[in-house]
């Protein structure tokens, strides 16, 4: 059994409740410094377990390193900065999501971002009309990182955030460029 299906088992009452008439999308709920965000899960390439990463020069100071994946080098932001909260420090469930941070390039080849989380809690089914836009605060807040959320079953919203919009495109360039040269 694969780890997305063992998480779907852990909240099989939870999904039973939900309409299935409806359309459903398919998110990845996790933790940062106590905080639930989602990600859509047809962005995620795969998690992976917490091994250290390697510091790059001059990377923004949201961007822990990069991770070796396989035979790829992820830049990973560490979310935790990224969203201004308090960093949890290294611990045991301490994982990397590893996403896709944009559309494909002309060569097929899609970019990945990792994205430093406390924990991964579990995949969630939602009912698509059930997803609600992003909180209108300011454009300068970590909601521009937001496009969307959903209100959990506790009555909680968890925001779902974009990989794709956690760099700007100037910076996705060079950290890129970097990240090849490495």
């Amino acid at each position: 059994m694969s780890e997305a299906d063992e998480l779907r088992d852990i909240n099989a009452d939870e999904d039973e409740e939900e309409e299935r008439s409806v359309p459903m999308k398919s998110f990845l709920v996790f933790q940062v410094s106590g905080e639930t965000f989602a990600i859509e899960t047809e962005q995620i390439s795969e998690i992976v377990r917490y091994k250290g990463l390697t510091p790059v020069p001059e990377f923004p100071d949201y961007v822990s390193g990069v991770a070796a994946v396989g035979e790829r080098t992820v830049p990973v932001i560490n979310a935790a900065r990224r969203f201004r909260y308090e960093d949890m420090g290294i611990h045991p469930r301490k994982c990397i999501v590893i996403a896709f941070a944009g559309p494909a390039d002309e060569s097929g080849v899609r970019r990945e971002i990792g994205l430093l989380a406390d924990n991964v809690v579990k995949i969630r089914d939602v009912q698509a009309d059930k997803v609600l836009p992003p909180p209108e605060v300011n454009s300068e807040a970590f909601t521009r990182y937001v496009k969307g959320s959903f209100i959990r079953s506790n009555g909680t919203p968890c925001f779902i955030v974009s990989p794709e919009l956690m760099m700007s495109e100037e910076e996705k360039d060079d950290i890129y460029s970097a990240v090849e040269k490495l």
